[in-house]
């Protein structure tokens, strides 16, 4: 459905991040789905052919220690590899949900600025209405950030990126707020020299 909307050109942005989103949710739950079938599997057939070979040790009159030492170290690495997919699953859906915020944000912010544009007649609310709308977004982007960053359990390179991306909105923010100071200065100016 993507792939046509986008082959059509009719696929804007926003539609394209939600369908991205949903198809990875879908995906998600397939994962999880198979992993907890593969888990059960995986350890019974384990535990099954433990059961087998112990049984035929006993009858043989042998010895089971190094049969039991072996299954429990090929349980361990079931669970543990079980885990870690696991582990990684959660952290794909934690990013897809964080895209999935960031996205929204910016769709909401430019429907604001679009309305404020058709709504305010007046240039000078127009501006600071656009400024707020423009400070806001930023202003929850970097709660964004800082939250999914602070939950972060991926490596080390995007940990680093998503701190450059924080860092960069920190400073979008901050030249946003100095270039709505400046421009505020000179409409001042510009309304002393016209009174």
């Amino acid at each position: 459905e993507l792939a046509a909307l986008r082959a059509s050109g009719k696929a804007k942005e926003t539609v394209a991040i939600d369908t991205e989103a949903q198809e990875r949710a879908k995906a998600v739950e397939a994962i999880l789905k198979r992993l907890e079938d593969g888990k059960k599997d995986e350890l019974e057939l384990l535990s099954d052919k433990y059961d087998q070979e112990k049984a035929l040790l006993e009858a043989a009159g042998q010895d089971i220690t190094d049969l039991t030492t072996e299954y429990e170290t090929q349980r361990l690495a079931i669970i543990q590899k079980n885990e870690e997919e696991a582990a990684e699953i959660i952290r794909r859906t934690e990013e897809a949900k964080y895209n999935r915020a960031s996205a929204k944000l910016d769709t909401d912010a430019d429907q604001e600025i679009f309305m404020a544009e058709i709504e305010i007649s007046n240039e000078q609310l127009k501006a600071e209405k656009i400024y707020e709308i423009n400070r806001k977004l930023l202003e929850d982007k970097i709660a964004l950030q800082e939250e999914y960053l602070a939950n972060f359990t991926g490596d080390i390179e995007t940990q680093l990126a998503l701190e450059t991306e924080l860092a960069e909105s920190k400073q979008a923010l901050g030249n946003l707020e100095l270039q709505y100071k400046k421009d505020l200065s000179d409409r001042e100016i510009e309304l002393a020299k016209e009174t």
